[in-house]
């Protein structure tokens, strides 16, 4: 799948900025900042594009159900889900530039 992200990218949702600072084949590496906190992280592309297809199936649903729902369910671990709330943030982006 085709993200649309691209370096330098601002994506503004709430109180959350994500800036996407580079990309290799298999992440992102971004800024995130909440809150006057900020902090880089790197953002599987794997999982984003779990985040894409639940999201776009369930367009009103929050970060806990999307992450609740995908945790397990692939061969990536539980863990790296942990930061739900961004990858639904950048999974309705995609949704927004490619759909």
């Amino acid at each position: 799948m085709e993200f649309k992200l691209k370096i330098g990218d601002i994506i503004k949702e709430g109180k959350s900025t994500i800036v996407i600072l580079d990309e290799a084949s298999f992440c992102y590496k971004i800024k995130a900042e909440r809150n006057g906190a900020s902090g880089n992280r790197l953002i599987s592309k794997s999982i984003l594009e779990e985040f894409v297809k639940y999201v776009k199936l369930n367009p009103n649903c929050s970060s806990r159900d999307a992450r609740d729902y995908l945790s397990g369910r692939s061969e990536n671990d539980k863990y790296e889900y942990g930061y739900d709330s961004t990858y639904c943030i950048l999974a309705k982006e995609v949704i927004r530039r490619v759909f």
